[in-house]
């Protein structure tokens, strides 16, 4: 077999981080680098960043929170509670004028912020406090600087941002799939609060929506986007191939765009990359992620949402012996011997069903008929059922690992 891919026989091993690696300290210096973004790396993640710490946000959080900061909420109930009352504002909108203009222009460098719209800033708030590593503060942070990226395309067409720490991952959409999170947000907090001690998951976390409109001060451009925060799957992860897996067949390069190594796949290739066979598991990864996806597609479908995939990436690492060294070949001229593992989760999962929008959307990236959610749900199952398959021998312990 290729050395670029996994024999046919090689179990692969399951792996979904539920919270990020311990991040670095935070500069408290009021002005380091920390708190100020330089201007190359100000933008619509600065200006959210501005608009978490601002009164209006800060009032509302406090107001739901009987006056506490959200992190002294220790427990995870306390925190639940907070995400799921029905008395906290949906949408919280802010117009910088005055003082708070000044501020803003400070915190943004090169920017003249004029409005942002912060969705569900309690819910969030606390829901960061609970699966962000270092808190609600810790993710304010990290959205204060953040860069470009180039996802490796594989039809996901949206254009991102993320956070130079890597941590998150910012997702510029259309108004339309903004306003489908305001519509089924509560859903949405009610589902995540129960993740993933009741409800096994594998949803990739969205930790925060923005509507920010500013000027550049240089190009005299207005801007007005509408952004969702996620979690950075693949943070701390070394990533050798990735795909987006939906269930149907794309076409790989719609725009006539070359392929090049970083691509991201998709389903098309996904047998290829094994040699035609599906991927295996143990049988405890296998059942963990079937009950995984079980859960949330049938959450997915009860919200009217399709279009949504499966991120895999694939993760080699050399395989140690007791004392941390690498085990040697097991023959002589053969490649080292490494643990394949798979991270992955569900994203793109905030747009709902609406007929001629979407048959448009599918047209032109050749995904063929457009199913409604339950069919959608059905056909998505299966499909990951016949991509990952479960080893024939038996294993004692898990390898689903959870950090």
């Amino acid at each position: 077999s290729s050395s670029s891919a996994p024999p046919a026989t090689r179990q692969f091993e399951l792996f979904r981080s539920w919270k990020a690696p311990q991040p670095p300290q935070l500069s408290t210096d009021a002005g380091g680098a920390s708190d100020v973004p330089s201007s190359e790396c100000a933008g619509p993640s600065s200006v959210a960043a501005h608009a978490l710490c601002s009164l209006p946000v800060v009032n509302e959080v406090l107001r739901i929170t009987g006056g506490q900061h959200v992190a002294l909420l220790t427990t995870h109930e306390r925190l639940a509670e907070v995400m799921l009352d029905e008395s906290s504002l949906s949408e919280v909108d802010i117009r910088y004028e005055g003082d708070l203009e000044k501020e803003a222009e400070k915190a943004c460098p090169g920017l003249s912020v004029l409005r942002a719209t912060v969705l569900f800033p309690a819910a969030f708030a606390a829901m960061r406090q609970r699966f962000c590593e270092g808190g609600d503060e810790a993710f304010v942070q990290s959205l204060r600087q953040s860069q470009k990226w180039d996802t490796g395309g594989g039809g996901r067409r949206g254009t991102f941002l993320k956070t130079l720490d890597g941590r998150y991952v910012l997702k510029r959409v259309k108004e339309g799939e903004f306003r489908d999170f305001l519509k089924h947000g509560r859903e949405y907090f009610a589902y995540v609060s129960n993740t993933p001690t009741a409800l096994p998951s594998l949803l990739v976390k969205v930790m925060g929506a923005f509507m920010v409109e500013f000027m550049d001060r240089a190009s005299k451009k207005d801007e007005k986007q509408y952004l969702l925060v996620q979690e950075n799957l693949f943070y701390g992860k070394s990533v050798s191939t990735v795909f987006d897996l939906k269930g149907a067949n794309r076409d790989q390069n719609p725009n006539g765009e070359t392929e090049n190594d970083n691509a991201t796949m998709l389903d098309e290739n996904f047998f290829r990359f094994n040699n035609g066979d599906p991927l295996l598991l143990t049988e405890a990864a296998k059942r963990q992620l079937t009950r995984a996806l079980w859960n949330d597609s049938l959450f997915l479908q009860s919200i009217n949402v399709i279009d949504y995939s499966l991120l895999v990436g694939v993760v080699q690492q050399p395989l140690e012996d007791s004392s941390g060294h690498p085990q040697g070949r097991a023959i002589e001229g053969d490649p080292p011997r490494v643990r394949w593992t798979l991270v992955v989760g569900v994203i793109d999962y905030c747009r709902q069903f609406r007929t001629m929008e979407l048959l448009e959307v599918h047209l032109r990236r050749g995904l063929g008929a457009v199913l409604h959610p339950k069919p959608y749900k059905r056909r998505f199952r299966s499909s990951m059922d016949r991509y990952f398959v479960s080893s024939m021998e038996k294993y004692q312990d898990s390898d689903m690992a959870h950090s």
